[in-house]
């Protein structure tokens, strides 16, 4: 019986052992025909399919397990986020739609091969390439034409444009997943470029797989269909929303955290525009006032944007045809405000014209993440551009609201630049931190700079008694005894062999004499003294002593010095500020009646041998700057 026993399990393994070749042999035959007879019966394995579609849609090189490259591949990660089954999540439906934008891949031509036109394999029967899905090509094309036009929108981060020649590894570097940027861009604000999003939801829109990628929000589970019955929406229980020509919404308010969160949401996905520049001002507590009402900035933003999805509860509310909200009049956007393009454009108009502050934070339409700001900060610096209009009109509109944009508080924001004579006490003096803001204050400028004047025509003469001085203590040479075919005697000091009048230590010539020495040549030594002769009328002045170097450096020190302050004595007048350029020229004339003597040498002189009585108050000498010449000049005493 035992034997028996036995041996009918030897042939239930074998016939199992024979089940699962044949099995095989048939499975790999319809991989190779489809159309076999035989495979109407083959069970394609959804574990297997799902494994080879995750195979083509992992990226290695991208450190990503799941590529949005091509768009199937996006939503086979989709379908993965919910439970329930749909039709398109099909993993044999999504692998053929992934392989219909792929050239060449195993896989895929194994799956092509098995789902082609006459096959007999059931589940090929039940599944397709998925009609009317854009091409992952189309789809990162238009993000990035849409992120290469506005590029603060939310979504743009995650997909960057790449130059013309870049592989496409790199490309899908920079942008990952198309589908999921084209989506987060389009679901924050409808822009040209969105139609390509609305076709791949109209195609999807019975797919709850999909709703994160159509409405931003992912379709609730039945689990949690209880959680939210109690959730108060705009839409749910605001009736005035959706229908603001009930009289009984005269008064009605819209609750701050629907505001709040339409702001929030607005300001998130276009942090440049001017409304949430505005908004950014009454948060951080630069601006205060009616105008920073939560409602007033909505409106300003979605009076300029109303197309995108976070204006919706508004513009229902207030731009409705019969709409009789009084909060829509009593709460009104921010008159004369300049639109987020007009800020932009005016911009970077000015600023092609003039190199002014604030123009190195907006340089293209695609480089300005704040024009608001650029603009304040420009037509603050020069009110009278052409441009600046409307800008002040807004400011004028709002009174004292937003001090530090207008300029309008006592000590916010820069003064104007006016490049004509005026009075007042606010201006920029040399450093945008100096700008004197009181009477105290501007006193204290106009005191600084007479002083600055007066220091300056100190140092100039000082240099003056400083040469003076060095004249003083170098002896002067008589010219008939020693500058004249003389001899100097050895001398200890470089100044003393540095004499004043010395010039040609040969006395060749210096007085209209000759000398005694025998000036027979030769050839060669006139070739000679030619060359030493010209040596010397080309690099003569390099030559210098030791002690005149000294002097040099004193010299250089005192110039540059002195040419600094008188530069920026020069622009300080140049603010046109008529009592700072009283105070400068007042302080130079101080200067020089306090200083202007210096210089005069009273005594005797000595010329062409003779000395004569000099009168201190006739004779001002100023010739301390050149050394007296040979003979027949003037010494310094």
């Amino acid at each position: 019986m035992k034997m028996y026993t036995d041996k009918s399990k030897g042939l239930i393994f074998v016939a199992v052992l024979l089940l699962l070749v044949g099995s095989g042999r048939a499975q790999e035959e319809c991989f190779t025909d489809p159309s076999s007879d035989a495979c109407s019966t083959f069970e394609v394995s959804q574990d297997q399919v799902t494994q080879s579609l995750d195979a083509i849609c992992k990226e290695e090189s991208l450190g990503v397990s799941q590529s949005g490259w091509p768009t199937g591949c996006s939503m086979a990660a989709a379908c993965k986020t919910v439970s329930q089954t749909d039709s398109m999540c099909n993993p044999l439906s999504l692998l053929l739609t992934t392989c219909s934008e792929i050239d060449s891949n195993q896989e895929c031509t194994k799956y092509q091969r098995l789902c082609s036109d006459g096959t007999n394999v059931p589940a090929c029967k039940e599944s397709s390439v998925i009609e009317g899905i854009p091409s992952v090509d189309t789809i990162y094309q238009a993000t990035i034409n849409m992120c290469n036009a506005m590029p603060d929108m939310v979504g743009c981060e995650t997909c960057k444009d790449v130059p013309k020649d870049s592989t496409e590894l790199v490309i899908r570097q920079q942008c990952p997943n198309p589908l999921q940027s084209i989506s987060t861009v389009c679901l924050g604000m409808w822009m040209t470029g969105c139609e390509i999003w609305v076709d791949f939801c109209k195609v999807t829109a019975e797919e709850s797989a999909f709703s994160s990628l159509c409405t931003g929000k992912p379709t609730p589970s039945a689990a949690d269909m209880g959680d939210m019955e109690n959730t108060n929406t705009a839409s749910s229980n605001d009736s005035c929303i959706s229908d603001p020509t009930q009289a009984s919404c005269a008064d009605y308010i819209m609750p701050e955290s629907i505001v709040q969160e339409d702001l929030e949401n607005l300001c998130i996905s276009m942090p440049n525009m001017v409304g949430c520049s505005f908004r950014t001002a009454c948060t951080n507590g630069t601006a205060e006032g009616d105008w920073c009402s939560p409602f007033s900035l909505l409106g300003t933003i979605c009076e300029e944007m109303s197309s995108m999805r976070d204006c919706s509860n508004y513009n229902s509310l207030c731009f409705s045809p019969g709409s009789v909200v009084a909060q829509c009049s009593t709460e009104k956007p921010i008159p004369s405000a300049p639109s987020t393009e007009e800020a932009t454009n005016t911009v970077i108009s000015l600023c092609s014209d003039h190199g002014m502050v604030g123009c190195e934070k907006c340089t293209s339409i695609s480089n300005c993440p704040h024009p608001l700001d650029s603009l304040s900060e420009i037509c603050l610096g020069m009110p009278y551009m052409a441009g600046c209009s409307k800008f002040f009109a807004m400011c004028t509109s709002t009174g004292d609201d937003f001090s530090q944009l207008c300029g309008t508080g006592e000590e916010q924001g820069l003064p104007p630049m006016r490049m004509w004579l005026h009075t007042g006490i606010r201006d920029i003096v040399l450093i945008k931190e100096w700008v004197p803001t009181n009477g105290g204050y501007y006193f204290g400028t106009l005191v600084a700079c007479f002083f600055g004047a007066v220091l300056v025509q100190w140092l100039k003469a000082f240099r003056i008694q400083q040469e003076l001085t060095w004249a003083s203590k170098r002896p002067i040479l008589p010219c008939r005894n020693i500058a004249c075919g003389g001899r100097l005697e050895d001398q200890k000091s470089d100044d003393e062999r540095d004499p004043i009048g010395a010039g040609n230590s040969s006395g060749e010539g210096c007085c209209g004499g000759s000398s005694s020495k025998d000036t027979t040549e030769t050839t060669g030594q006139r070739v000679k003294n030619f060359g030493v002769r010209a040596f010397d009328e080309l690099f003569g002045w390099c030559k210098f002593t030791k002690a005149q170097f000294k002097r040099n450096i004193v010299r250089s020190a005192f110039s540059g010095i002195v040419v600094f302050l008188d530069y920026m004595l020069m622009l300080i007048v140049m603010t046109f500020n008529i009592g700072i350029i009283v105070a400068v020229v007042f302080g130079y004339m101080v200067g020089a009646l306090l200083m202007g003597h210096i210089g005069e040498k009273a005594g005797s002189i000595t010329s062409g041998g003779a000395t004569a009585a000099v009168d201190p108050a006739a004779e001002v000498d100023v010739r301390f700057m050149e050394p007296p010449s040979c003979c027949g000049s003037t010494g310094i005493l």
